[in-house]
């Protein structure tokens, strides 16, 4: 399967593709040059953003094609893409390669040296999330506080579809 549910997190998917890896295994290398480090990061994105809209909701509507109508699916919905200042910031362009029209907000925290804690210094975000799906985009783990603490912020905002 190229991408499986966890079963403690319904809603937590592994990505298990031969072409992740590898570009997981190149980002790893301290040999890889900074540009191609970035290039395999927005290629993850793309993958990544894939996977992440495959049962996205969808409508259809009519487009004028060069022959005739034509019944098209889309997006049901512009989601909203928020990455993590500034790590995040790598995934944005794979992810918009494949949700072109997404909404982009963005999400900055810095770690309490004593506590660990992410403590929020910047969140641009639009006002309501609640009819959003939105995507929060953090390459980053290490305590998980980063991403913890941007899903409480979102969530904040209304945001029920992360």
């Amino acid at each position: 399967m190229p991408c499986e549910p966890r079963a403690e997190m319904e809603r937590l998917w592994v990505v298990n593709h031969p072409a992740v890896d590898d570009r997981l295994a190149r980002i790893r290398d301290k040999s890889t040059p900074a540009s191609m480090f970035r290039r395999l990061v927005e290629e993850i994105g793309i993958f990544l953003a894939y996977e992440a809209t495959r049962n996205f909701p969808t409508r259809e509507e009519t487009v004028e094609t060069p022959l005739e109508r034509a019944t098209v699916r889309r997006f049901a919905n512009r989601p909203v893409v928020a990455p993590i200042l500034r790590s995040g910031l790598g995934l944005l362009p794979g992810f918009m390669s494949v949700v072109d029209d997404a909404v982009v907000a963005h999400l900055g925290f810095f770690r309490d040296p004593e506590t660990l804690a992410a403590v929020p210094y910047y969140a641009n975000l639009p006002d309501d999330l609640s009819a959003s799906p939105v995507f929060a985009l953090d390459p980053m783990l290490a305590t998980g506080h980063s991403g913890a603490a941007a899903l409480d912020v979102l969530k904040g905002r209304g945001a029920r579809d992360l």
